[in-house]
């Protein structure tokens, strides 16, 4: 699986996606990520996403 281009699905509010590119990533690692939106109305934070790199 490609996780340099790290995408989330859609919510229950909006049908739009968002993703962020990871770099510089060391294998055999375990990483955390999630995201975070903020608009008028306040902040939004998704779910925790786990993964681990490859190892070389």
């Amino acid at each position: 699986r490609d996780i340099t281009n790290l995408q989330t699905g859609t919510n229950r509010y909006d049908l739009r996606t968002y993703n962020q590119w990871a770099y510089n990533l060391k294998s055999n690692t375990e990483y955390y990520f999630r995201g975070v939106v903020q608009n008028g109305k306040g902040t939004g934070t998704g779910d925790w996403v786990k993964f681990t790199t490859l190892e070389e």
